[in-house]
């Protein structure tokens, strides 16, 4: 049992298909039991079903800090934090929420711990039946563990698709102004893959707003513009007062576009 807890320390959060690989020289079941015998002791916490915390020497599991973005990345084997979690991950989201969202073909329950709402999101049905559900990502360490989530490039058209996941337009561009750059290569392959005609006006007008702090020319915006829909999308909430920006066939709130004048 000591063995195990040793060797936890490299896996502050894992999850139960971890353990057996921990110990190879046991079997699975002694690996198991070993695990359970842990945390009756207080050694290890539980976060949800199969997924579990290291609990340090001197502490318990109700004093032991837990990094959420990383508990995120272990509710599924193929988690990858997405939508406003992502925009915190990498360090420019406008504003803080309580809610880490993660993309994952495993179904799992929406979970409420230490009062943090985790959340799974489906794929888009494109990227899965294509096999790129982790198309355009990044990696990052967290308490020595790695925690994958969207790239800048994919947290932009994503957030556009669901801004509903990313605290609404208004939270989306406050938080996306900050970013130094975006390769609109990279952006015209993920929406290509995503295969959404209704996006390209969408993050084509992001693009366009943020042009020159982004380092971008019309040559990167044209791409888009040939793939916009002939008939008119709207960007947001559409009962709201809007204006229509004939470049994109995009329906815009009001109020952003005179901000943008």
């Amino acid at each position: 049992m000591q063995k195990l807890y040793e060797r936890l320390f490299s896996r502050p959060v894992f999850r139960l298909q971890d353990v057996p690989a921990l110990v190879p020289e046991w079997t699975a079941a002694t690996a198991r039991q070993r695990l359970k015998d842990l945390a009756r002791q207080g050694r290890v916490g539980r976060i949800a079903f199969g997924v579990y915390f290291l609990v340090p020497p001197g502490k318990t599991p109700e004093t032991t800090s837990v990094d959420p973005y990383v508990v995120g990345a272990h509710l599924a084997p193929d988690a990858l934090l997405a939508y406003h979690t992502a925009l915190e991950l990498l360090g420019t989201a406008a504003s803080a929420t309580r809610v880490v969202y993660y993309i994952s073909r495993t179904y799992r329950p929406p979970l409420v711990w230490r009062d943090i709402q985790f959340r799974q999101v489906k794929p888009a049905r494109s990227l899965a039946r294509v096999g790129e559900t982790r198309i355009a990502v990044a990696t990052q360490e967290r308490d020595g563990l790695p925690v994958t989530h969207t790239n800048r490039e994919r947290t932009l058209v994503d957030c556009v698709d669901r801004l509903d996941l990313a605290g609404g337009l208004e939270e989306l561009l406050r938080s996306v102004e900050a970013w130094p750059a975006v390769d609109a290569r990279m952006v015209l392959r993920y929406l290509n893959t995503l295969g959404k005609v209704t996006l390209f006006p969408k993050v084509g007008y992001i693009l366009e707003r943020f042009a020159r702090p982004w380092g971008l020319s019309e040559s990167d915006l044209a791409p888009l513009r040939a793939r916009v829909p002939r008939s008119a999308v709207y960007l947001a909430d559409r009962h709201k007062p809007s204006r229509y920006v004939a470049q994109w066939r995009l329906m815009v709130p009001s109020l952003f576009v005179q901000r943008a004048t």
